[in-house]
């Protein structure tokens, strides 16, 4: 039997090893998410986040501790607002928002604002990154 087909199962064997120990360290360097969270003006606590994906995700977490509060959730990228809604605390008193926005060049700023519409309560924050 030659060794020739031999030689040439262990070099594919060895290219898929290499990228199956490499193709991780790949990934995670791609997924690098960024985040901040504070409290709010009352017991209310936020957390925004931005996660390069197809484009950026952006997301706002509002922790209350009390159900059924409508909140006023206003997003803006570079200081022009994108969207904008009115959403209710769940069961939980907590609730998120989601939404997808293109990924322009230069340094990505991410900044929210909610409002309690019973209690005035609020909440405001920011970040920034470079993702590309």
């Amino acid at each position: 039997m030659s060794k020739k087909p031999i030689r040439i199962v262990v070099a594919v064997l060895s290219g898929v090893m290499v990228l199956a120990l490499t193709r991780p360290l790949f990934a995670s360097e791609e997924m690098r998410a960024v985040s901040a969270h504070s409290n709010c003006t009352g017991e209310s606590t936020w957390q925004l986040t931005m996660n390069p994906d197809i484009g950026i995700e952006t997301e706002v977490h509002l922790e209350t501790g009390v159900p059924d509060q409508n909140w006023t959730v206003a997003m803006a990228y570079r200081g022009k607002a994108f969207f904008h809604t009115v959403e209710t605390t769940e069961d939980d008193g907590g609730f998120e928002v989601k939404h997808a926005i293109l990924d322009e060049p230069g340094i990505d700023q991410l900044q929210f604002n909610a409002v309690n519409q019973s209690t005035g309560e609020r909440c405001t924050g920011g970040i920034e990154a470079l993702f590309r």
